[in-house]
């Protein structure tokens, strides 16, 4: 403990500077990464369930749809947290379904088009958590290796004006500085290497789950109109 305190002190300003940015970046993006993970764990988990809305779930649906049930507050937690998003899109699905039947009939919208609109824009927030911090974890990644390469040339640098100074050159006074340097650079590559992998990954997964939520939508879109359950289901 005593050795790497030592070695924190004597470390250039510019070099424990860019190591301590490089350290919270890791960090962050580890938060980043674990955190749309568990986040993505759970949707798949959630959309096996999916296929008990078309049968099993239907009254709760009306019942959360209508707003006027005392239970609703209780029942809404309770089923929003076992169907996630997929039951939110049937819920407004249904609630736009019945409001558009209840409005006037001389709108200037179909009900198709009213009822995709709705289930599209909940569609489209029900996906911005999956890819919430990407955009932070593309930037960790690709600045990264440029910040330890920075630390390393300073500290490259500031060896060769140190020895510049000295009468007397040895290997250690080259090969020590310049050595703490180069780590620099080889923890810049340790932060952006799981940064770009998790980045990408994620992004994956993000663009499957809207896949998904947008079929799940479309397919409750045309059950709502026609009362014909999909194919796979009937």
């Amino acid at each position: 403990m005593t050795q790497i305190t030592s070695v924190l002190i004597n470390l250039e300003p510019v070099i424990l500077f860019a190591a301590s940015s490089l350290l919270l970046l890791s960090c962050l993006s580890w938060f980043i990464m674990l955190r749309n993970s568990a986040r993505i764990a759970k949707a798949v988990l959630v959309k096996r369930r999916q296929g008990r809305l078309w049968t099993q779930e239907q009254t709760n649906i009306a019942l959360l749809a209508q707003h006027r049930s005392t239970t609703a507050t209780k029942l809404a937690k309770q089923f929003y947290k076992h169907y996630g998003n997929f039951g939110r899109l049937a819920v407004l699905g249904k609630r736009a379904h019945s409001d558009y039947a209840q409005a006037s009939k001389t709108s200037a919208i179909s009900a198709s088009d009213y009822l995709a609109s709705q289930l599209k824009l909940t569609a489209n927030q029900a996906v911005l958590p999956y890819n919430s911090g990407l955009t932070l974890l593309a930037s960790i990644a690709a600045s990264a290796p440029f910040i330890g390469l920075f630390g390393t040339v300073w500290g490259i640098y500031k060896t060769l004006m140190n020895l510049a100074s000295e009468q007397a050159i040895s290997m250690q006074n080259i090969a020590g500085p310049i050595g703490e340097a180069l780590i620099v650079t080889a923890l810049g590559l340790v932060v952006a290497i799981p940064a770009l992998l998790a980045y990408n990954l994620l992004l994956r997964q993000s663009k499957k789950m809207q896949s998904e939520l947008n079929h799940f939508a479309q397919q409750w879109h045309n059950y709502l109109l026609t009362d014909i359950l999909p194919a796979e289901l009937s």
